[in-house]
């Protein structure tokens, strides 16, 4: 019995610490038009030049555009490589 229960606590405890954290990833995006004139650019996008959306929103408005927030879905993303990976594009994490 006492073996029974050893490898019963062995295997929970491989499970419990063997699972990967799991975060959801999302990034803010916005859209500013004047006329025809449309841009468009998210955290993290070269178009933004390193600027934030909200920065980069605040400047169009300055200039007569109208912006907006268009903020894509977020993605679910397991483990901390890949919480990187989205990270380095501009996405935000956060646990689940």
């Amino acid at each position: 019995m006492k073996n029974l229960a050893f490898w019963a606590l062995l295997l929970l405890s491989t499970l419990i610490f063997s699972c990967k954290p799991c975060y959801n990833c999302d990034r803010k995006c916005g859209t500013c038009t004047k006329g025809l004139l449309v841009v468009a650019g998210c955290d993290g996008d070269s178009s933004l030049n390193g600027f934030s959306v909200d920065s980069w929103k605040a400047y169009f408005e300055s200039q007569g555009y109208t912006c907006s927030y268009s903020n894509p879905p977020a993605v679910e993303v397991c483990g901390s490589d890949d919480k990187s990976v989205y990270s380095a594009k501009g996405y935000t994490c956060t646990t689940k």
